[in-house]
Order: C-alpha cells, then sequence, then structure tokens
C-alpha cells in the first residue's frame, strides 16, 4: 500500500511539472511581453454603418489573427526615462492638403467620439499617452487626432517585427499626402537604445520612433504581443487592431480601408 501512495505521488507530481512547463512555455512563445497577465482576442474588427454618422458606433467583432512565433528572449533592464539624444526621425508634419486638426472633422462625429470610453478596444478613443523619440521629442497623442493613425508596437528582436518596419516605411511614404500618419512604439523595457539605433540605422527608418519607457503604452493597450497594430481614425477612435505579424497585403488593404472610412 506504502509503495502505490507513493508511484500515485511520483505521477501527481510529474503531471504537475508538466502542466506548469507547458504553461510556462505558452506565455513565453508568440513574442508575447510578460507584464501582462491576461490574453485577449488576436484580432478584432469593426466595420463603420453607412453615411456620416458618428454616434451610430457598431460593436466590435472578434477574429482569429497569426501571432509570431519567435521566443521572447531575455533583456537586459534599462532605466524608466533612459533615451539618449542622438539625430533621429521628426515627427513628420502633415502634407499640404493633408487631414488635421479640427478644421477637418465632423464636429457632430467628434462629439459622437469624445462621449465613447477610453479602453484600448475596437470601438473605443485610443488611450492618451506621452511617449519620447529618439532625440527626446515629447509626442502627445491628444495632439494628432485630426489625422488616421497607424501604430505599431514592435522590438528588435521580434523577428515579424524587422519585416514590418519596412513595409509601414512604404506605405507611410505613399499614403502621407492623403494625411495618413505612421507611429512606431518601440517596447524599450524588453530591447536596449543601441539595438534600435542601429535598426533605424538598418532599415532607413523616417517613420517617429516611440520609447515606451516605463511600459506606459503596453499597460495602457494591453499589448500582450509583438508586433500589435493599432489602426486609429482622424476621431481618435480605434477601428481594428492585429495582434501578431501581417502581411504586406494585409497591411495595405487595412491602412486603405481606415483612409476610406470602411474600418
Amino acid at each position: 500500500m506504502a509503495h502505490q501512495n507513493a508511484s500515485h505521488t511520483i505521477r501527481i507530481l510529474i503531471t504537475l511539472n508538466l502542466t506548469l512547463l507547458l504553461f510556462l512555455t505558452a506565455c513565453s512563445g508568440g513574442n508575447a511581453p510578460s507584464n501582462n497577465s491576461t490574453l485577449k482576442d488576436a484580432a478584432l474588427d469593426l466595420r463603420q454603418p453607412q453615411g456620416n454618422s458618428a454616434q451610430e458606433l457598431p460593436k466590435a467583432a472578434a477574429k482569429t489573427g497569426n501571432l509570431a512565433e519567435s521566443a521572447n528572449p531575455a533583456a537586459p533592464e534599462l532605466p524608466a526615462q533612459a533615451v539618449v539624444p542622438q539625430e533621429s526621425p521628426a515627427l513628420p508634419a502633415p502634407s499640404d492638403g493633408a487631414p488635421q486638426g479640427a478644421e477637418t472633422v465632423d464636429p457632430a462625429a467628434a462629439a459622437a467620439a469624445m462621449a465613447l470610453p477610453t479602453q484600448p478596444r475596437v470601438g473605443a478613443r485610443a488611450p492618451e499617452f506621452t511617449l519620447q523619440t529618439l532625440d527626446g521629442q515629447a509626442v502627445h497623442l491628444s495632439e494628432l487626432v485630426g489625422r488616421p493613425i497607424v501604430i505599431s508596437y514592435w522590438a528588435t528582436w521580434c523577428i515579424p517585427c524587422q519585416k514590418e518596419l519596412p513595409i509601414l516605411e512604404q506605405l507611410y511614404r505613399e499614403y502621407q499626402s492623403q494625411g495618413l500618419l505612421v507611429l512606431t512604439v518601440n517596447a524599450i523595457g524588453q530591447d536596449s537604445l543601441d539595438k534600435v539605433q542601429a535598426m533605424v540605422s538598418e532599415k532607413a527608418m523616417t517613420l517617429p520612433v516611440l520609447l515606451d519607457n516605463g511600459d506606459q503604452f503596453a499597460d495602457a493597450y494591453e499589448a500582450l504581443f509583438l508586433p500589435t497594430t493599432y489602426y486609429i481614425d482622424a476621431y481618435g477612435v480605434i477601428r481594428f487592431i492585429k495582434m501578431g505579424d501581417s502581411t504586406e497585403a494585409d497591411l495595405r488593404a487595412h491602412v486603405e480601408d481606415l483612409l476610406a472610412g470602411d474600418l
């Protein structure tokens, strides 16, 4: 009897160890940052209603998206406000004729958007943030309302991120004249300034690179995977969230839909 009890106890311990191992493996895979405790849907979609009424905001519909497959390696910790001045892409100014500011938005639609809750969800107002560029320029999301915005959350060790950055750069150059603004937010708490600066040079990036010091963006936007891409309309409303890697065709289609008001 004692031998059977011992065998049973050993089996239980082995099962618990395997379960814990699988759980830790799942949590560390898929480019998932480790500072968040819950998972959300891989992608969320929102179809804008016909007409110009911003008060008819539909509910978000959940989708399943592709998740990046590379693991999240350990990265050195950096001071919360570590910013090294260097020549880096400045926040691009809107092109002549590009939508910007309160003059180009419908007052009724803007008022309806302001009445929405502020949440990292499709159909809600995008949470405010104030982040610094590589050269220390402060960027406030609220000051950019009036332009459609794409935000990419990334890190240098993320292979899908490395592939997406040049695509986002190209899309910004193509659609800047239509008012599009593309921001990239680096998960600096999992990265290093040297690597970020090297990648900016390697990819010849002109897009603004914002540093997520203190995980401000990751916490406010519940950013769980790298890359994660947020599509925000000119009223500051989140219209689409893609967690995980996207193809060039996907990125282009979502940008065009955002500009057309079809997201």
